[in-house]
This record gives C-alpha cells, structure tokens and sequence, in this order.
C-alpha cells in the first residue's frame, strides 16, 4: 500500500469520497503520477500533482493553477467522476482513460493493472461518483441514531447519577440490591413463621377459658334455679 504524505490525507480522503474509490487507490494514482509532487512537470507537459495537460485542466473549468494541489486535487475529482461514469463504473478502463485517453484504453491498461495491484484492488473494482458521499451520510445517521440510543440507556442515567466508572458496577450495583431484596423477603416469610403458631395458641387458648367459664356461669345459674325452687 502507498504511504500518503500528512500534507495530502485529507484531499486523498476527499477525492475517494467523491470519486467513489478506495483511498488506496487515489492514493496509488497520485504517488505514480507524481510521487506527490505538486510541481511536477512530465515530458509530454503534463502539469502538477496530479498530472494534468493544459487542454484537459481547462477544460474542468476548475480555475487557478494544476500546481496548486489542493485545486488539482479538485480537478482529478471532477475528471475521474466524469470517466468513471462514461465507463459505467468500470475502475480499469477510467484509470487507463485517465492516462492514455479514452479513445485509447489498450494503452492505459498497464498503468491501470499497476495502479490496482498497488493498492490492492481487483481488476474487476467497480465505482461510481458519490458513492463515498452517500456512504459517510449514513454512517453519520447511524451514529446520530446510535447517540440517541445510548442517551436512552438506563444504565449510562444510572452510570451518571451513582458516578459510577463502568458498566459493570452497574450491574454488579443491580445484584447487590437484588440479593438485598431476596434477604428481606426470607426474612419477613421467617418472622411471620414464628411468629404464627404462637397466635394460634393464644387464641386457642382464649377460646378454651372462655367455654370454661360459660360452662360455670350455667352450672351456677341452674344451682340458683335448684335452691330457690326448694325454698318456695
């Protein structure tokens, strides 16, 4: 794979993004147009770092010059968007477009093959303008979508309100509480265990004093009854 100079990474990244191709293999292209040299100035006058002829760059109607690199970057977005999307999306025949014209691809599929094994790339890669724009809209949804969840989390609130570190403590919180729970529980079952039988028993025996004292009440009324009606 080809190094990319820090100064370039971002406009590798941004031509791929609107090209539709790897990084890998913009960044192949431009080290074997130029090494990544923005004055560079072939023998047939292709100029800059990108390798632009003067009829082509004014064609783009890019302005300003093939050797500022940031314009020339612009400018073989804006050229290999249009190849790639005459060729149907075909990477081999727009790369060998790129470099010996499109009226003469048999000529440009050697700089096409070493460009793709470069980088890494089957012959067969496929491209098309847009596609990195469309990909980074929907990762960037994806993770508009993904924040809002973790927003959601009950654990990230209580992670927040406890200050607590991580996720596992979280849930290591969750089973100390649960197993405090469970305590009480068998706990209060026990009390009204032992507690129980004794209630029982004290009104079993209320109950059996009570009868008890009835039945005396009666034998006590009928002794009455018995003397008086000797008396009379």
């Amino acid at each position: 794979m080809v190094s990319v100079p820090a100064r370039y990474r971002q406009d590798v990244d941004q031509a791929a993004q609107a090209t539709g191709l790897p990084t890998s293999v913009v960044a192949s292209q431009i080290n074997l147009e130029s090494g990544w040299n923005p004055d560079a100035v072939s023998s047939a006058g292709a100029q800059g770092i990108a390798q632009f002829m003067p009829d082509t760059w004014a064609s783009l109607n890019i302005g300003g010059s093939p050797f500022d690199p940031d314009k020339a970057f612009q400018g073989y977005a804006k050229y290999m968007s249009q190849l790639l999307r005459d060729e149907h999306g075909n990477v081999r025949k727009a790369l060998a477009a790129y470099n010996a014209g499109e009226g003469n691809l048999p000529a440009g599929y050697g700089y096409a093959d070493k460009i793709l094994q470069q980088s890494g790339q089957p012959a067969t890669l496929t491209g098309f303008p847009g596609e990195g724009i469309i990909s980074g809209i929907g990762s960037g949804v994806s993770n508009l979508f993904g924040d809002a969840l973790d927003a959601l989390n009950p654990l990230k609130w209580i992670q927040e309100a406890f200050g607590l570190p991580s996720e596992k403590d979280i849930v290591d919180l969750i089973q100390r509480g649960a197993l405090i729970l469970v305590g009480a529980i068998v706990l209060l079952v026990g009390i009204v265990v032992l507690v129980r039988p004794s209630n029982i028993e004290a009104v079993a025996t209320g109950g059996v004093s009570k009868a008890v004292g009835q039945e005396k009440n009666v034998h006590h009324q009928q002794k009455e009854a018995v003397t008086d009606a000797s008396e009379g």
